[in-house]
């Protein structure tokens, strides 16, 4: 995870926050109001996505490292199209049903 912060989020104590994946890869971008970020140079930062209307913005991602009132702005989907039953995909029939990796 990394938090960065500009003149006018300093003054309306927000940060920008980037969460990624196990493979490096941006998962989660958004704002939160935290005021532990200093806290996150201690630790590792685990995203995982879950699949369900849950998590962060009900993105179907979790973090390891807790946000204190994220406002989600951009959400990245790997791997596969399972995330086509998460609310906000009413258009699945433009999306292929299955990809299978190619081995």
């Amino acid at each position: 995870m990394i938090f960065s912060q500009d003149g006018k989020q300093y003054a309306s104590k927000q940060w920008s926050f980037y969460l990624y994946d196990k493979f490096h890869r941006l998962a989660v971008q958004g704002v939160c109001s935290n005021t532990n970020t200093a806290a996150v140079s201690n630790v590792i930062v685990s995203c995982t996505r879950v699949n369900s209307n849950s998590g962060l913005g009900n993105s179907g991602y979790t973090s390891s490292f807790a946000l204190v009132s994220p406002e989600v702005h951009r959400v990245n989907y790997y791997d596969d199209y399972a995330f086509r039953s998460l609310t906000g995909f009413l258009r699945q029939q433009s999306m292929p049903k299955d990809m299978s990796p190619v081995v």
